[in-house]
């Protein structure tokens, strides 16, 4: 049986993981044949998105198919509410990596190289 600690959750948010909430999602998740591990990963992640939920899920595309993926998708949405941290954390997802961008790897060096010359 999977749990949350109480440390990770905060006080103001622990509401959004109880007891009721995490049974309810353990059952819909049954039809998909997940592992604990990509259970616990959704209930800390909540993935909500084909790309997000592709990464959570180990060979996804082959595991499921588009109309599976939707139900799962579905299934997340229904029983995980939205808590004030998964948008603060979609916001911070969808910003671009700006440093990672000046990395000066091969594509930004031949960029700068170009540039240059």
């Amino acid at each position: 049986s999977l749990s949350l600690s109480r440390a990770s959750s905060g006080e103001n948010t622990r509401h959004l993981k109880s007891p009721e909430i995490i049974a309810n999602f353990l059952q819909k998740m049954l039809p998909f044949q997940l592992t604990k591990a990509e259970k616990l990963m959704i209930l800390n992640d909540r993935p909500v998105t084909v790309p997000e939920v592709t990464l959570t899920i180990e060979d996804c595309q082959e595991r499921f198919s588009d109309e599976t993926l939707a139900d799962l998708i579905r299934a997340i949405k229904e029983t995980l509410p939205e808590g004030p941290d998964t948008a603060r954390n979609r916001t911070t997802a969808a910003a671009p990596a700006v440093p990672a961008a000046r990395g000066g790897g091969a594509q930004s060096g031949g960029a700068a190289a170009a540039a240059a010359a």
